[in-house]
């Protein structure tokens, strides 16, 4: 329940980053979506291990900036 917790502490803060017009950090983001994740499965009632979580997370990060690269 404290990953719940602290997941809307940090989408809290994104939003109000978000709305003065400041670029969130790509850390941040990454952060925001571990805890996220393990806040989620934690929720449903699952357990997620954290190194392989962070793993994909990483490759996901690397997917979606290429992606990014090749739409502009």
């Amino acid at each position: 329940m404290k990953q719940l917790g602290i997941t809307i502490i940090l989408g809290c803060s994104v939003k109000g980053v978000q709305s003065v017009n400041v670029c969130m950090s790509k850390i941040s983001l990454f952060i925001g979506l571990i805890a996220f994740a393990i806040g989620g499965a934690g929720v449903l009632g699952y357990s997620l291990p954290l190194i392989p979580t962070i793993m994909i997370l990483i490759g996901l990060f690397i997917l979606a900036e290429a992606i990014r690269k090749l739409i502009r």
